[in-house]
């Protein structure tokens, strides 16, 4: 009580306690503020270029416990339909004898309208299910477990995804390679490819580069066909014969309501390119071989011609390994890519894209924020100083933000801790307006400067304690992953519905600490130096 009668009007020197001490430590950094304002700066400076340095670097979205996955199966060869349900049947079945898979989807051979930008080598995929996250080991264990058991099917190439959550994506990196020169688009792919194939922090790479192969092509005589008195369409029917077989007529079942395609062909032992000098077709002077006006040329198979921006170009994507984030590996990239000097065009998409998308939309976000704000606070104060005081505030909190950053030893993400500092900007303005509220009373009242900036802070010190401990303490259980189940009436670590707030928790967490020794110690700073300097004055 006496305190607080002391702290209104009396004599500040004889104030006892935290106040006290706090009081005789502002009355010293008085007489140096601007010591005080360099310092901070100098700080600011060091942790953000430190965390650039030593950082974890940033990411897009929180990584968040998956509950599904996907087996993407990879074989090359000439295979049938049912060779290829066939492959998939003994993966799905090795698959099922995981304890921890809940469900499971598969299909076999490329359909129609699917998603997915497939390479040509995909013969099917798994879609699974896991169980309740409590009852299994962690996903990353689990795809450990399939791979291991997966690894007894020869010349296959099985991969691995987790399902994130989050805006959809592929892979965790995709680059499109632009050339309209196809020779030069394909070696420069290919260099691309080779390097990244040998990295180490490479998993899941995937590329629609042409799979090496050959296409038959059948080159037609016509003059010596019109010779023999056969026509075009006649030759052409007996090549389907021999390939994938000519259509004849539709049939409609009763029991459905699209119509069936009746096709013949050659029985499956005399389908193949030999046959071609066995058959023969009438002529206008009887059978003639069908070989003595057809010439088959091997050509190097072509393949899909994907276009970006009107331009030829090829895809190459991958995931990077657990602990590695894309970014870094981005920027590692760009650089290898300008030391090799490739003449074609590298353009990062995919997550990648979405991340400077999201990069451009929360910096426009955070200063529409700090218009309306700036706006609101010279129609309170009429004073520019005191806004720029107010402002500069939520520019030194991101100290706190970067500090918290490199203890946990977690990279910044450009979603939720982009939103966590819009967040502290209103935390660290409202405790700011308090302070500077009651120091321009106290100076109406006649208080002097300094005895005023003393009095306001040792007023507002019990309040900005408060507040900013009840936040510390309102977010310390989200900050540690702790999830309070209240319908069945239990309390979780590290749940995957927890996970996503993680980053934003924790940049409102260390940022508010800081910004508790911002307002009472920095913020009283800037006010002498304000009423101090004729310049600002004018303000």
């Amino acid at each position: 009580m006496k305190n607080l009668n002391l702290l209104e009007n009396g004599d500040l020197s004889k104030i006892k306690g935290i106040q006290g001490r706090y009081l005789n430590f502002m009355d010293y950094t008085l007489e140096n503020p601007k010591k005080l304002i360099f310092l901070t700066i100098t700080v600011l400076i060091f942790i953000q270029t430190i965390y650039l340095k030593l950082g974890k670097g940033f990411e897009f979205f929180p990584p968040i416990e998956p509950d599904y996955a996907e087996i993407v199966i990879h074989a090359r060869g000439n295979f049938s339909a049912l060779e290829k349900d066939n492959i998939v049947k003994k993966i799905e079945k090795e698959v099922l004898k995981n304890l921890s898979i809940k469900n499971l989807y598969s299909r076999s051979g490329i359909v129609k309208g699917d998603k997915r930008n497939e390479s040509e080598d995909v013969i099917g995929s798994i879609k699974i299910e896991l169980i309740d996250w409590k009852k299994r080991p962690k996903a990353k264990y689990v795809i450990e477990e399939l791979k291991q058991s997966t690894k007894k099917f020869p010349g296959i190439y099985i991969e691995f995804i987790e399902k994130q959550d989050g805006p959809p994506k592929d892979k965790d990196v995709e680059i499109e390679i632009v050339n309209n020169n196809a020779k030069k688009l394909f070696i420069d792919t290919s260099v691309l490819y080779t390097f990244l194939k040998n990295k180490s922090w490479v998993q899941n790479i995937d590329t629609d580069l042409n799979i090496p192969g050959v296409e038959w092509e059948l080159s037609i005589d016509r003059v010596k066909a019109e010779k023999q008195g056969v026509d075009i369409e006649m030759i052409s029917n007996s090549v389907q014969m021999l390939t994938h077989g000519l259509k004849v007529t539709d049939f409609m079942p009763t029991d459905s309501n699209e119509e069936v395609d009746i096709v013949i062909r050659f029985d499956k032992a005399f389908r193949t390119l030999d046959e071609l000098d066995k058959i023969f077709i009438e002529g206008k002077n009887g059978p003639v071989s069908l070989s003595s006006f057809i010439k088959r040329n091997a050509k190097k198979k072509i393949g899909n011609i994907s276009r970006y921006n009107l331009q030829r170009s090829k895809t190459i994507k991958f995931d990077v390994i657990e602990g590695e984030l894309p970014s870094n590996k981005v920027n590692e990239l760009r650089q290898w890519l300008i030391n090799e000097n490739l003449s074609s065009k590298v353009i990062f998409t995919g997550q990648e894209e979405d991340q400077v998308e999201a990069k451009i939309f929360l910096t426009k976000a955070f200063f529409i924020a700090i218009f309306l704000i700036t706006i609101i606070l010279i129609a309170t104060f009429n004073s520019f100083y005191f806004c720029l005081i107010i402002l500069s505030a939520i520019i030194f909190s991101t100290i706190g933000v970067m500090i918290g950053l490199l203890i946990s030893g977690k990279p910044f993400g450009i979603i939720m801790s982009g939103i966590g500092v819009i967040a502290l900007a209103g935390i660290v303005v409202n405790n700011n307006i308090v302070l500077l509220d009651t120091y321009k009373e106290l100076r109406k009242k006649g208080e002097d400067i300094k005895s005023a900036i003393l009095r306001t802070g040792a007023q507002r010190l019990r309040p900005v304690l408060l507040t900013t401990l009840t936040t510390f303490f309102g977010l310390v259980p989200m900050a540690i992953g702790l999830n309070i189940n209240f319908i069945e009436l239990q309390l979780n670590f590290n749940s995957p519905s927890s996970q996503w707030w993680l980053q934003l928790s924790n940049a409102i967490v260390f940022g508010v600490m800081f910004s508790f020794v911002l307002t009472l110690v920095v913020t009283p700073c800037l006010i002498m130096i304000g009423e101090t300097s004729k310049f600002f004055k004018s303000f």
